[in-house]
Formats: structure tokens, C-alpha cells, sequence
């Protein structure tokens, strides 16, 4: 299998490869116990998976699952499901909030974990491919390798440079206006200071997380290292293509129809991906 590099990564503890997915890790693992809380308004995006789940058949792996807010409906709907994801804290969410009725892999994202069960479709969601900071053609072949005959990926990719936050990070770091969220020990406040490299197209959230309980005692101030790549959509095509796969639909948002690569307009990449 052929990787692809679109850029050469700085051999630094910030966006070292090797170290990102240990940083994001622990971001994630500390962020579930308020991640409901900070991520709400995602009724579009589960409907669409929702759709396409019963649409196409299953069963379906969700790959970042995270507290099953996508999974849980899933299932819901009767769709044989299975979530992996690298927090052990994120998957002990989406088992209660699935009331047990879904399988769970605690794996690292980027490499398809053998316990998985053949599947009809494979659902990159909410971004999660864009911590694959390399190999990421090496990402996709493995998971389709977990394809049934007939089966496909759903890859949903952030077009960052379409958000005008992330926008106005092009030209120098912003901080984002703390938010205040609840926690099982009181309450938590986030702070994000976003910065991008153009050149390597490398995405950096530093994300400060304030736990203090009802009394106001302080439990926990930690900064942690939030790492994604950018992709445009010639880059994605070319991820497909050096993993000996083909794409067969672009949209562009969630509720619209099928997009030209020549008309992409919005704030994300959905692609469906097959052998």
C-alpha cells in the first residue's frame, strides 16, 4: 500500500505523528465527561447517517464514535452497529447511551482493529479521518478491507477554510470566547486558542479545560493539544485513488444533493468511497 504525504511534518512534540495521537487522546478521554454538553445541534448530521444506515443496509462501523450520539440512533433505527474509538471514556458513554445494544472496539482509529465483523458500510464521521495526520490512503484501504461485497465508506471531512472562524486562523492565532458547560463534578470552562499552518495545512487547537466544582474548588486546569489535518477536495480524491479505491459521490452538506468537484460550496466533504 502507497502512503501519501502531502507535507513534510515538523519533527517537533507539538505535530509529531507519533506523539499526536497520544495528545488527542487525552483531550478526548478528559473532554467526555461534557462532550454532550459541548457538542449539541447535531440533529442534521445523525439524520443524514441515519439515512444512510437504513438507505444502504448494515451493518454499519462508525470509526470515532464517541458518546454514540450518531451510533445511538443507529441503532435505533434496528441497524446492526459497531463503534470504535481510542477513549475508553467515549465508549462507556455511547454504551449506556445505546442501552447495550450496539458492539464496541477500543482501538486506535488508524488502523482497522481485526475484531471487526464484516460490515456493508464503513462511517468516517464528524471529522474523525483528519486526525490521521499520515498514511491516511493506508486508513481507508484497511477498513475497506472490512467490506462486504457491495459495501462502502461515508467519509466526512471539515472544510475548514469554509468556516469563518478557521478562516480568520489563517492569517494569525484566535481565541475563541470561553464556554461554560456542565460537569458530573460541577461545571467545566473551555478555552481554545486555534493557530494553521498553511504550508503543512495542519490545524492546532490548544484547548484549556477549567474543571470547578459547586463550591468553586478548583479540580482541574489542564491544556491539552488538539491536532487535525485540512484537506481540499483534489487531496481527498487522491487519498481514495492511492488506497485502490473509487469515490462515486460528493456532497457538500448534509441535507443537499450529490455536488460537482467543480461547485463545492459549504463546510464539509462527504464523500462515498468504494472498492
Amino acid at each position: 500500500m502507497t502512503a501519501v504525504k502531502f507535507s513534510c511534518l515538523p519533527d517537533s512534540a507539538e505535530i509529531d505523528p507519533r506523539r499526536v495521537a497520544e495528545a488527542n487522546h487525552r483531550l478526548f478521554e478528559t473532554s467526555a465527561a461534557f462532550y454532550d454538553a459541548q457538542f449539541t445541534g447535531r440533529r442534521a448530521e445523525a439524520d443524514f447517517y441515519v439515512a444512510a444506515a437504513v438507505g444502504f443496509g448494515g451493518p454499519v462501523v462508525e470509526v470515532g464514535c464517541g458518546t454514540g450520539q450518531i451510533l445511538a440512533p443507529i441503532v435505533a433505527a434496528g441497524i446492526p452497529a459497531t463503534g470504535v474509538d481510542h477513549s475508553g471514556a467515549m465508549l462507556a458513554a455511547a454504551w449506556e447511551r445505546c442501552s447495550g445494544q450496539v458492539g464496541l472496539v477500543h482501538a486506535d482509529l488508524r488502523r482497522a482493529p481485526d475484531t471487526l465483523p464484516p460490515v456493508r458500510q464503513v462511517l468516517f464521521t464528524s471529522g474523525v479521518l483528519q486526525y490521521a495526520l499520515e498514511d491516511q490512503a493506508g486508513v481507508l484501504s484497511g477498513y475497506a478491507a472490512r467490506l462486504t461485497d457491495g459495501g462502502r465508506l461515508l467519509i466526512d471531512v471539515k472544510a475548514f477554510w469554509d468556516d469563518p472562524t478557521y478562516r480568520t486562523a489563517l492569517d494569525m492565532p484566535i481565541t475563541i470566547p470561553q464556554q461554560i458547560y456542565p460537569h458530573p463534578d460541577g461545571s467545566v470552562t473551555v478555552a481554545t486558542t486555534i493557530s494553521i499552518d498553511r504550508t503543512r495545512q495542519v490545524v492546532t487547537e490548544r484547548v484549556r479545560h477549567t474543571v470547578i466544582s459547586p463550591d468553586r474548588t478548583l479540580l482541574e486546569d489542564a491544556e491539552y493539544i488538539h491536532i487535525m489535518r485540512s484537506y481540499n477536495l483534489p487531496e481527498l480524491l487522491l487519498i481514495a485513488e492511492l488506497a485502490g479505491l473509487r469515490v462515486v459521490e460528493v456532497r457538500t452538506r448534509y441535507s443537499e444533493s450529490a455536488g460537482s468537484p467543480e461547485a463545492v460550496v459549504g463546510a464539509r466533504y462527504i464523500l462515498d468511497i468504494r472498492p
